[in-house]
């Protein structure tokens, strides 16, 4: 009996051995084919996304329809935009690929019935296999949103969709901007949402929110303001503007574990 019991003490404490994570508490390993961490709230994963903490680097998975893919020159902005932000010692890996046409006017639900289908790389936290990787998937399709002057959506805590049709519409004409700059600037806006701002999974230092357009930033120069993500933008982009986080959404970032 006693031999007996050592010996189910022993399994016990071998197998919380086994679940120690990295910062001292206990945790199973998170594995993801299963969509949990990433089937969450927008910001939900704030944190996770701007500090050290369990993931010490960020997948960008970029799923792209024909005629959208995005340049490097985007890949590579997005990358540095969440390099200057988080701390992320084994750093940003894009990964760019292609995906059927999807067609029609989007919606949220469609978005992620797609993205159910189609996602290949998922948030992973397990100290047996030495993966620690928080990851992003972005979709760039070629269809308009329900709305047609929203130009990108951050619609769960690490997925967004891009509406590469009317990018495209609004882009590369007269009194417009380039469709490099046009999906630069709507895809880190994205991203700042992601990433808590404003107001969302990212506490605000000092009030900045634009409460009549939801989860932005009250300042007209700001990559949070509500029409970085709108046709309603197109013009000041033209006009050589280039926008930046402000200083009260840098706070923020700062405030909730980000560089």
């Amino acid at each position: 009996m006693k031999r007996a019991l050592a010996f189910f003490l022993l399994i016990v404490i071998v197998a919380t051995a086994c679940r120690k994570n990295k910062v001292g508490s206990f945790v199973s390993p998170v594995i993801d084919p299963s969509f949990t961490y990433d089937n969450r709230s927008v910001g939900a994963s704030a944190k996770d996304i701007l500090g050290r903490g369990l993931y010490n680097s960020i997948t960008l998975e970029i799923q792209y329809a024909p005629k959208y893919r995005p340049s490097d020159a985007v890949v590579n902005d997005a990358v540095a935009f969440l390099e200057k932000y988080c701390i992320k010692p084994e750093g940003v890996n894009a990964i760019v690929e292609g995906i059927p046409v999807q067609g029609g006017a989007l919606t949220i639900n469609n978005l992620t019935t797609i993205e159910a289908r189609l996602r290949n790389r998922y948030t992973n936290y397990d100290t047996t296999n030495n993966k620690d990787d928080i990851a992003i998937y972005v979709m760039i399709t070629e269809s308009t949103y329900e709305n047609p002057n929203i130009l990108g959506i951050a619609y769960r805590n690490t997925s967004i969709g891009m509406f590469g049709g009317a990018i495209e519409a609004n882009s590369d004409g007269a009194d417009q901007p380039s469709r490099d700059k046009l999906t630069a600037t709507v895809l880190k806006h994205e991203l700042g949402h992601l990433m808590g701002l404003v107001n969302t999974g990212t506490p605000m230092q000092t009030n900045h929110q634009d409460n009549a357009h939801g989860k932005h930033c009250d300042n007209p120069d700001c990559l949070m303001y509500h029409t970085m993500q709108t046709t309603e933008g197109i013009s000041k982009l033209a006009s050589g503007f280039e926008p930046t986080l402000d200083e009260n959404c840098m706070n923020d970032l700062r405030a909730n574990g980000g560089k």
